[in-house]
């Protein structure tokens, strides 16, 4: 089988020109750049969700205090003592220390109940301190009416 020149058809490349070499570093600086901040997007994101975390646990451990000590009253308030540390290991994985205190004020006291204020601290520290991740201190109040029967 022949191949006819007619056949073959000339690529004119006179109008088109290579690359430079600055032209290429540009572009891989600029994809790099672009590589470089999307992972440190989702970086922050992940540590964020982790810090969240925490948060969220320490919400339902403020709740679930709060709770017992209401449903008990005084004067143990439901606990053994009215500080304490508890760990709670997240689904993340990792262990969260929470240290907290909880503080009673007896606000009134009348011929039909007392009125009393609980205060509750909670405190952790599961990563490095860091100004966007906040205090890592949770801060509850809670009016309690004990009447008397």
């Amino acid at each position: 089988m022949f191949i006819r020149s007619s056949y073959l058809k000339i690529v004119n490349f006179s109008g088109s020109r290579a690359y430079s070499v600055l032209e290429v570093l540009i572009a891989i600086w600029l994809l790099t750049f672009i590589g470089g901040s999307l992972v440190a997007t989702f970086a922050y994101l992940a540590k964020s969700a982790s810090v969240s975390a925490d948060r969220a646990a320490a919400e339902l451990l403020a709740d679930e205090l709060l709770e017992r000590a209401v449903a008990s009253g005084p004067p143990s308030w439901g606990l053994a003592d009215l500080s304490g540390t508890r760990g709670i290991v997240l689904e993340s994985g990792g262990e969260t220390k929470f240290d907290w205190t909880l503080t009673p004020h007896e606000l009134g006291n009348s011929g039909l109940g007392r009125f009393y204020q609980l205060s509750l601290e909670i405190d952790w520290a599961a990563h490095q301190d860091s100004v966007e991740r906040g205090s890592r201190r949770l801060h509850r109040i809670r009016n309690v009416y004990l009447e008397r029967l």
